[in-house]
């Protein structure tokens, strides 16, 4: 059988290959040049191969990006709780605040340091000077507005 002419534009190698005879029948049942099936079925599994290493490159990508997606999004979380922990001690906060001013005015102690100890139990989850000062911003307050 006559060998078909190489594409000037594309360099070729001449080699032998060993295909097994089944194969080799069906190739000339078919009328097919057996070089040209050979070269067609080369080509062939070169692109199948790059088209799935393609394919992992690609999924590789968007696992990736979705990684990246996923830590932004945790730091965002994060930086949410964060807010809401700050919010709710600055509600708890302001609860404290009015709940010692009400005691204050309705209980007469006679200094912050008494109101601090009788209303110890309220802030048990402070410090005590962390407490004390807050009991003593607040009937600072309600004595500046006359109570």
């Amino acid at each position: 059988m006559k060998m078909p002419r190489p594409k000037k534009e594309e360099p070729m190698s001449l080699t032998t290959v060993y295909i097994p005879t089944k194969a080799l029948e069906w190739i000339r049942t078919n009328s097919r040049s057996i070089a040209g099936f050979i070269r067609e079925a080369v080509v062939e599994k070169i692109e199948r191969e790059q088209s799935y290493q393609a394919q992992i490159e690609k999924l590789e990508k968007e696992i990736q990006e979705l990684n990246d997606r996923i830590k932004f999004k945790r730091m965002k979380l994060e930086e949410l709780r964060k807010k809401k922990e700050e919010y709710e001690r600055q509600q708890r906060l302001m609860e404290l605040r009015e709940r010692i001013a009400t005691a204050i005015v309705n209980i007469h102690y006679t200094d912050y340091l008494e109101c601090a100890r009788d209303l110890r139990e309220l802030g048990r989850d402070m410090e005590w000077e962390e407490w004390r000062d807050l009991v003593k911003s607040v009937w600072d307050e309600v004595r500046i507005n006359g109570f």
